[in-house]
């Protein structure tokens, strides 16, 4: 039976067969160490969230400038004289029709008149659809048309000779006053999607 070669006297380990070479040298054993935190781990930095600010900020800025804009506009627009543009477009400035003929007007149907007493609370209120309204003067004295502003205040727009009519571009929600020519009023009418006859009596 072989025996095994003496250990090496310089490691203690024991030494190859001979005609092989030299067993290397033991290695010293390291303990392995703690798995490393993440949290102290460096972190890359990106630049994602200070795109991301700067555009939130941007757009932010941006639409504080856009209401700004409107909320100016719409106070220039709703002052007395001022040079912005009217909320509610003009009576006369409905959209334009063909001119109706007499026998066109005839067969219109009428506008029932509203209570005069009604003028205080009544407004423009928006410009509705576009009509026509036949404004029938047949009293015996001279009367006039007058349309309510989005104030309630009277704006004139025609004088109607006894027996005299005209048609009358508008919108619907557009009230119209007819007074005597003293200013007291006669009837308030409505006008309808439809084109009507305001026949003043």
């Amino acid at each position: 039976m072989t025996q095994p070669p003496p250990p090496d006297p310089g490691t203690g380990y024991p030494q190859p067969p001979a005609g092989y070479p030299a067993y290397p040298p033991p290695q010293p054993y390291l303990a392995p160490g703690p798995p490393p935190d993440p949290k102290l781990a460096p972190r890359r930095s990106s630049r994602l969230p200070w795109v991301l600010g700067g555009a939130a900020v941007f757009a932010a800025l941006l639409c504080l400038a856009g209401a700004l804009a409107v909320g100016s506009w719409l106070w220039t627009a709703r002052e007395e004289g001022g040079g912005g543009v009217p909320l509610i477009a003009e009576a006369t400035e409905a959209t334009a029709a063909p001119p109706a003929t007499g026998a066109e007007v005839e067969t219109w149907l009428e506008i029932p008149a509203s209570p005069v007493s009604s003028e205080p609370t009544l407004r423009s209120t928006g410009n509705g659809p576009s009509t026509l309204v036949a404004f029938v003067n047949d009293r015996s004295e001279p009367v006039i048309v007058s349309w309510l502003d989005p104030n309630g205040q009277r704006v004139e727009y025609q004088r109607l000779a006894p027996g005299a009519s005209y048609v009358q571009p508008t919108y619907v929600g557009h009230p119209w006053v007819v007074s005597t020519a003293d200013g007291t009023a006669i009837a308030v009418f409505q006008p309808v999607a439809q084109p009507g006859r305001a026949v003043i009596r």
